[in-house]
């Protein structure tokens, strides 16, 4: 994952998994308006909550190694 800052446009936030990109953008390139502040608060929130799921899951399992059933 990687954001991409520009000095003229709308920042694009980059996904790459696998064979898999996804690129993130605002509505417009040109400006920011207050949808796309609060999508990007929202997108960040739900960012942090998956990664908490992620680690609960890694250091809950009894053999250490995050993959259950190993």
């Amino acid at each position: 994952m990687r954001n991409h800052p520009y000095p003229q446009r709308s920042p694009v936030l980059e996904f790459a998994f696998g064979g898999t990109q996804v690129l993130v953008t605002t509505s417009a390139n040109d400006h920011i308006t207050l949808d796309d502040i609060e999508f990007a608060r929202s997108l960040a929130r739900e960012a942090a909550m998956f990664a908490g799921a992620v680690e609960r899951m890694f250091h809950g399992l009894p053999n250490g190694l995050g993959v259950a059933g190993r």
